[in-house]
């Protein structure tokens, strides 16, 4: 967990982080790469600000390469060899980013105090009344 650095805000790593990968070589160069991570995040609810668990399930399967050789993949999904090495922590660090939801947020019935009371009449609409004065305004 410790080297996921570029997990930040609105994320925290909650825990070990499990990974299983297969790397096996490829005929055209490189190495197909498959798993998974499991990974226990909390995150921070972008609705009340409350932090929630959530934990990451994701499968891996992409190809390893050079470069070059990534120029002539046609539908894969890559990562970049360097110095023909695959850099483990960086891939499971691109997965999790990848798996993680742009805005996380609790489900509205749970989000924040009173949620579960709020109703949709509730809102405020500030603009409901814009209809009838333009049509007054038309009208002269």
């Amino acid at each position: 967990a410790a080297r996921l650095r570029r997990i930040e805000l609105p994320y925290r790593v909650d825990g070990p982080v499990r990974v299983r990968l297969t790397v096996q070589a490829r005929a055209g160069g490189g190495f197909a790469v498959s798993g998974e991570l499991a990974v226990p995040l909390a995150a921070q609810c972008q609705r009340c600000l409350e932090w929630m668990v959530l934990p990451l399930q994701l499968p891996v399967a992409v190809v390893a390469v050079t470069a070059a050789q990534a120029a002539q993949l046609e539908d894969a999904d890559w990562v970049a060899l360097v110095d023909e090495k695959l850099q483990v922590s960086e891939l499971v660090e691109d997965e999790v980013l990848l798996g993680c939801p742009l805005a996380p947020r609790h489900d509205t019935a749970t989000c924040g105090p009173g949620a579960a009371s709020a109703t949709v009449t509730e809102r405020k609409q500030p603009f409901a009344r814009l209809a009838d004065l333009l049509g007054r305004r038309n009208e002269t």
